[in-house]
C-alpha cells in the first residue's frame, strides 16, 4: 500500500471512529495573586483520604503523602487554575462511583473510591519554570469500553544562548477498580530553533506525532505516524541533534532534510497499550529546493536580486530584492531559494508576478503579521506597466513538504486564493503575560481577492501530512 493511501486510511478511520468523551482543555487565566500566593509550606503529609469530597488543603496533603515518582518532580509547589475547578468528580472505573481526578497547572493526579477511602493517588506533577510549561486534561475513551482513560499533555519547553526548543509529551492514565496508572505515555511533537550565532545561520527542526485511535476491532488499538524535518540546519538540527559539532568541522549546512515517515501501532493488553509493530513508511532523504531568479513575459523583465547585508565582518542573512525591468518593487525582504514567475492569479486573464521564498530566520520582518520560519509570497500586479504589489503574505513552515504558502481555488471563482500556514496558537489572554497552553498549529489562513488586493477570509483545519 502506497504510504499516502495508508496516511489517508487512517485519517478516515479516525475521524470516524474517535469520539473523545467530555474534552475539557486547560483554559489560559490564572488568578491575580499566582506569584504573591503559593501553597503553605510546609505540608503535613496525609496518608489516607476517607473524606468523601475533601477540601483542596486535603488534597494537598494527601498528594504531598504519595510524590509523582516517574512521572515528575518532587519538590513542585500545587499551582492551580482559576478558570479550571482543580478538583472534579468522576466514574474513571465503571463501578458507577465517582471518582476523584485533580488537575492543576502542569500537574494531574487521579485516584478512585474503593467504598472506605480514596485509592493510593496516581500523580504526574512538573515543575513550573520561567520558560512557560504549560498543560491540559481531557477525558477521552481509549479502550472503547464507554469509560474515559485521561489524556494529559505537558508542554517542556528549553533553551540557552542561540537556541529554543519545545517538546509535547502525552500520557494516558488508565483507571482500574483499585488505582490508577500509565497506560502509555509518549513525544507527541518537538519544535527547535537554532542559531548558530558565529555565521548568523539559523534554521529549524520539526517533529510531529498524530494519533489515530482505532475502536472498531475485538482489542482497542490505535497508531501514530511521526514525521519530521529539518530546514537549514546544521549539526545540532534532526538526526545530529544530540551529536556535538567535532572539534575543528566546519559547519554543514544542509538546506533540508526529511526524516522517514514511521508507522507505529500499539494494542491494549488490558492495563497498558504495548507496541506491537513499527515501521518506516518513507526513508530518509535530502531535497534540493528549485530556485528560479528571473521571468519574463512581454516585454518585462523579473528578477530576484540578493543583498547580503554586512554586520561586524560577517553575512548576516540574506535579503532580497525584487526587481521589475530595472524599478525596485516593494520592500526587501529575507530570503532562501526564491522562485520567480508569471501567472494569472486574479482570474483577468493578464498574468501577474509572483515570486516565492523561505526564511528559516525565526524573526520575519516589523511587517509581517507572524513570527516564524517561514515562507513568503509576493504579488506583483503589472498592468499598464505600473508595478503595483497585491500581496505580501508568510505561511508558517509546520511540515516535511515545507508548504508555507500555496495558492489554490478555494471557492471556485475566476481568481485564486492564497493560503498560508498559521502561527502556532498563543491566546492573547492570560493573568500573567507569557504563561499558557498552545500546540502545534493545524489551522491555515485563506486570503481571497477583493479587486484591489488579498484579504484574510477565512481559517481552514489543515489535512494531516500524506493525506490527499
Amino acid at each position: 500500500m502506497q504510504p499516502k493511501l495508508m496516511l489517508l486510511l487512517l485519517l478516515l478511520v479516525s475521524i470516524n471512529l474517535f469520539t473523545p468523551m467530555m474534552p475539557r482543555a486547560v483554559q489560559a487565566f490564572l488568578p491575580d495573586n499566582f506569584e504573591q500566593n503559593p501553597t503553605p509550606t510546609p505540608i503535613t503529609p496525609l496518608e489516607h483520604l476517607t473524606t468523601r469530597e475533601p477540601t483542596l488543603q486535603q488534597v494537598e496533603a494527601f498528594l504531598t503523602a504519595y510524590p509523582p515518582g516517574k512521572f515528575g518532580d518532587e519538590a513542585c509547589r500545587f499551582y492551580w487554575l482559576e478558570s479550571t475547578a482543580p478538583l472534579m468528580y468522576v466514574d474513571l472505573n465503571g463501578d458507577d462511583a465517582l471518582d476523584l481526578l485533580v488537575e492543576g497547572q502542569n500537574h494531574v493526579a487521579a485516584m478512585v473510591w474503593t467504598g472506605e477511602e480514596y485509592s493510593e493517588p496516581f500523580q504526574i506533577h512538573f515543575c513550573r519554570g520561567f520558560r512557560n510549561p504549560w498543560s491540559q486534561v481531557s477525558l477521552e475513551d481509549w479502550t472503547n469500553d464507554g469509560i474515559p482513560e485521561i489524556v494529559f499533555d505537558y508542554r517542556d519547553p528549553s533553551g540557552g544562548s542561540g537556541q529554543s526548543d519545545e517538546i509535547w509529551w502525552r500520557f494516558l492514565i488508565h483507571c482500574g477498580v483499585t488505582n490508577c496508572d500509565i497506560a502509555w505515555y509518549g513525544e507527541a511533537g518537538e519544535f527547535y530553533v537554532y542559531s548558530y550565532i558565529d555565521s548568523f545561520i539559523d534554521g529549524i527542526m520539526l517533529r510531529k506525532t498524530q494519533f489515530f485511535p482505532h475502536f472498531n476491532q475485538d482489542v482497542p488499538a490505535f497508531e501514530t505516524v511521526t514525521y519530521e524535518f529539518a530546514f537549514h540546519c546544521t549539526y545540532n538540527c534532526f538526526l545530529n541533534h544530540d551529536v556535538p559539532i567535532p572539534d575543528g568541522a566546519v559547519v554543514q549546512e544542509e538546506p533540508y532534510r526529511v526524516g522517514s515517515v514511521i508507522l507505529t501501532k500499539y494494542g491494549w493488553n488490558g492495563s497498558t497499550f504495548e507496541q506491537v509493530e513499527e515501521r518506516a513508511l518513507t526513508k530518509p532523504h535530502v531535497m534540493q529546493i528549485p530556485t528560479q531568479t528571473t521571468a519574463e513575459y512581454a516585454d518585462m523583465t523579473v528578477s530576484v536580486v540578493e543583498t547580503p547585508v554586512e554586520m561586524g565582518g560577517a553575512v548576516h542573512y540574506p535579503e532580497c530584492q525584487l526587481m521589475v525591468n530595472d524599478t525596485e518593487v516593494g520592500e526587501p525582504f529575507l530570503c532562501l531559494f526564491p522562485f520567480v514567475q508569471w501567472l494569472d492569479v486574479t482570474g483577468d486573464h493578464a498574468p501577474e508576478v509572483v515570486v516565492t521564498a523561505y526564511a528559516a530566520y525565526y524573526g520575519a520582518q516589523e511587517t509581517d503579521d507572524r513570527q516564524c520560519a517561514h515562507q513568503r509570497m509576493i504579488i506583483i500586479n503589472t498592468a499598464n506597466g505600473d508595478p503595483q504589489q497585491i500581496a505580501n503574505i508568510i505561511g508558517c513552515i509546520w511540515q516535511p513538504d515545507l508548504f508555507g504558502v500555496r495558492l489554490e481555488n478555494v471557492d471556485a471563482d475566476a481568481a485564486l486564493e492564497v493560503i498560508a500556514g498559521g502561527e502556532r496558537m498563543m491566546p492573547d489572554c492570560c493573568g500573567i503575560a507569557g504563561l499558557y497552553w498552545y500546540e502545534l498549529n493545524d489551522y491555515d489562513d485563506v486570503y481571497d481577492w477583493d479587486g484591489s488586493g488579498f484579504s484574510w477570509m477565512k481559517s481552514i483545519i489543515r489535512p494531516p501530512y500524506g493525506a490527499e
